[in-house]
């Protein structure tokens, strides 16, 4: 018998049916019946808008994480939340342009937009093209009125002024004491930090900080103060001369730090990496989290003995006790015209790295890292999905099979910030 019901359905695009499931837990035979009479089943706003059973939820995961690329969406976003009794709470991240135009009007909108959100926990300002501008319209001012339940500021415009005032003694970070994580855009500690600091985040200013994103090393000086847990640089030159520094850089936070993700663009041999994750070991000794991103995966393409490509990082890791996490990206990010972007041979250094990558690292190298770190967990390889089309190669040990180190299905760890979470 034909079920016109199911047939509908499973017509439909397999990611569409698959986010309209993720909204709601009513039963597939009423989510069947709903979408045989909607005219426009490509359009997700139209289900949630056209149909009043799945309209609640909808509103939930539409608004749960707000994400602007342009000024005209956000000055209706803007104006929705001012007039509306019901949106504002359903927003929990909220992630706006770093430059654009807005009028005075929609300055002061925006403003007291963002002073609605009572559960506002996220905060991002993204850069999508340079992280230097001329032309940016936000201010510490307008961000002040946030909720205190703000647990994540995330910031990608390197503004010397914005920067200031807001690690004033009476600034932004000063009147939100519970955030947890930042992110500081490419700058410097004299660029960052008023003069009457001395060169570093007095204890009352950030005082619930663990989590740290910066660009540069030489940022790390100004929170040496903080019992930092989780922290990820940017811009890691491995050199003999640059290793010192890194490690004097980490030294403060030798009894905190449990994870650690280095970009690494430069890289002057592999001999290099491994002196790193000796001294690493060394500096910071309850590390259970480490992640080498970048040029590190051109050092193992340079070995095309399949067995020995990684074996140049297995001495160190004996050094590593606690490890539980390793993941080694061969997508390489360097910094480039004030910003980030691709080096110039982009394309063939990822056809090379990623072509090689899966016939030198075999389940026998990575068999070798789960026996010299008996605390290992998980090893990834690879590189990002959105450079290769491809998911990187990911390994577990299974503890429901005894230990066993088992295949998995690997995660486009580049954009997904597992480090503050591992």
């Amino acid at each position: 018998m034909w079920d016109p019901w199911a047939a509908n359905f499973s017509s439909l695009d397999t990611t569409m049916t698959t986010s309209i499931f993720k909204l709601t837990h009513l039963p597939a035979e009423l989510l069947c019946y709903i979408l045989f009479f909607l005219t426009n089943k490509n359009d997700l706003r139209h289900l949630c808008l056209t149909s009043r059973i799945l309209l609640p939820e909808s509103r939930r995961r539409l608004y749960r994480h707000v994400w602007f690329k342009g000024m005209k969406n956000l000055m209706l976003w803007t104006e929705t939340i001012l007039s509306s009794d019901i949106h504002a709470a359903l927003v929990f991240t909220v992630t706006l342009p770093s430059r654009g135009g807005l009028s005075g009007y929609y300055e002061r909108a925006l403003g007291k937009c963002l002073a609605a959100l009572p559960h506002l926990e996220k905060l991002n300002i993204s850069h999508w093209m340079t992280q230097k501008t001329s032309n940016a319209y936000l201010s510490p001012k307008m961000l002040e009125g946030c909720s205190k339940s703000l647990r994540s500021f995330n910031n990608d415009l390197a503004d010397v002024k914005f920067n200031q005032e807001a690690f004033a003694p009476l600034g932004f970070f000063a009147t939100h004491p519970n955030i947890q994580s930042i992110r500081i855009a490419h700058t410097t500690v004299h660029d960052m930090l008023p003069l009457s600091y001395d060169g570093e985040v007095p204890l009352d200013i950030l005082p619930e900080l663990s989590i740290l994103q910066v660009e540069d090393v030489d940022i790390l000086q100004a929170f040496r103060l903080k019992p930092i847990q989780r922290l990820c640089i940017g811009a890691v030159a491995l050199t003999l001369k640059t290793i010192k520094v890194l490690i004097e850089a980490l030294e403060p936070f030798c009894d905190t730090l449990i994870s650690l993700c280095v970009q690494v663009i430069r890289l002057d041999r592999r001999a290099s990496m491994a002196n790193f994750i000796e001294q690493l070991a060394t500096c910071v000794p309850k590390l259970r989290h480490l992640s080498l991103l970048g040029l590190i995966g051109s050092a193992i393409a340079a070995n095309l003995i399949p067995g020995e490509s990684i074996s140049f990082l297995l001495t160190p890791m004996r050094a590593l006790p606690n490890l539980q996490t390793l993941i080694i990206g061969t997508s390489c990010m360097m910094i480039k015209l004030g910003g980030w972007g691709p080096p110039t041979n982009f394309t063939l250094y990822l056809k090379t790295t990623h072509a090689h990558t899966p016939h030198l690292i075999v389940n026998e190298d990575l068999s070798k890292f789960f026996g010299i770190c008996k605390k290992l967990e998980k090893v990834t390889f690879g590189c990002a999905r959105d450079f290769s089309g491809a998911p990187p190669k990911c390994f577990m040990r299974s503890r429901r099979c005894g230990g066993v180190v088992v295949e998995c299905q690997g995660e486009d760890f580049l954009d997904t910030g597992y480090w503050v979470v591992a």
